[in-house]
Formats: structure tokens, sequence, C-alpha cells
């Protein structure tokens, strides 16, 4: 299954899911290897490895060097990024409430749309990434309580070392990598809480055990 996904992932050309596809085999080894679980640290290598010589084998490697060198997107993520902060700055208490359009685009403030090209400028402040928005609707204090949740979830959670806690963690690590790229609206969040709601029952689980003992 895992090798039959590995195609429409690459052929997504999706970089931020190839990042988060590295960071969770990277996540998952480290904690392994923290648990002692050695065996499953080397069946996860072979496995990479393994998929890495299918990988070079097959066409897929021509698709991923095509789209690393043709990153059509860093020009207008870098642009919104950039005013996302500085309209940030502006109202770095309470934000604006919601994305704002950008004026002008990434070549020139007098780009904008018009009816003959509707994807002209005006690119949305706010919309490449659940910090930028968080930080442009709810500004700087807003910002730092979404980062803060998700980094005080995984620590709270931090000594589960069954399956669930090993998946949950991870659902509560990898927005922090995803939110400078996308936004988690509506679905991916909802995701997200589902798995740490599974780490809050997992762990009830395991402390009503305990007493019980």
């Amino acid at each position: 299954m895992l090798l039959l996904a590995a195609i429409p992932a690459v052929y997504s050309l999706n970089r931020g899911l190839w990042m988060g596809l590295g960071l969770a085999a990277a996540y998952v080894a480290l904690r392994l290897a923290a648990q002692g679980k050695f065996l499953a640290v080397t069946a996860l290598a072979v496995t990479m490895v393994l998929g890495f010589v299918v990988f070079l084998a097959s066409p897929l490697k021509d698709v991923v060097a095509q789209r690393l060198d043709n990153p059509q997107s860093n020009l207008t993520r870098a642009y919104t990024a950039e005013y996302t902060w500085d309209a940030a700055l502006i109202s770095p208490i309470i934000g604006y409430g919601g994305t704002r359009p950008a004026q002008g685009g990434t070549q020139s403030i007098a780009i904008g749309q018009t009816p003959e090209c509707q994807l002209c400028g005006n690119p949305t402040l706010g919309g490449n990434g659940q910090f930028w928005l968080v930080l442009l609707a709810q500004g700087f204090v807003g910002a730092a309580l979404h980062v803060g949740f998700f980094l005080r979830t995984a620590w709270c959670y931090r000594r589960d070392r069954t399956p669930i806690g090993l998946a949950g963690i991870l659902g509560c690590l990898l927005p922090l990598l995803y939110m400078f790229l996308y936004n988690a609206l509506v679905v991916p969040l909802v995701l997200v809480f589902l798995s740490i709601a599974l780490l809050w029952r997992n762990d009830t689980e395991r402390r009503l055990a305990e007493h019980a003992l």
C-alpha cells in the first residue's frame, strides 16, 4: 500500500508533502530508537533504502527532478509571507479577523485583477499557511497561542509509547511544519484534533488501568 501511495504522492508535485514524509520517518526512527526497538529501526531503514532504489529506477525520479528545477510558487509564497508579516506589525494584538488582499502583485504594485485576467495580482495575504492566517487574523498573540497549543500537547503526551502515542504526537508536530505552507481549515484541523482526542483517551485508559492495579 505504501509503494502504491508513493505514486500519487510524487505526481502531486507537493514538496510540502515530501518534507512532511521525511520528518515523519525521522520522528518515528528517533522514537523507536529511544525505546530500544532497534530491530524496528533497522526494518524502517531497510524499507526506506529499498523504496529509494525503486524510486531511482522508476520514472518518478524525473518527475521530482523537474519539480525541483521549476519552483513556480516560491516567489508568490515569499511575497505573501513578507507582506503578511508587515501587515501583522500594524495590528499585532488582535489582528484583522481574517485575510486581506495584497495591493498589486509580485512584480509591481500596479499589477491587479482585471476582467480579462482574474488571476492577476492581489494575492490573498494569510492564504498560504495556517501560521500566516492566524498571524494576520488574530495577531502575534493568537499565533503564539496557536503554536504553543501544539507544543504543549505534544509535551503533555510525550511519555505515551504506544502506537497511538507515536502517531498522535506526530499529528501535533506535523502542523508546526505545514502551518508555514498550507492552511489547515477545515478538514486537516479536524484530523489533528481527532489525533489529540485519541491521545487523551489513550492516556485516560492508561491512568485508569494503573489506578486499578
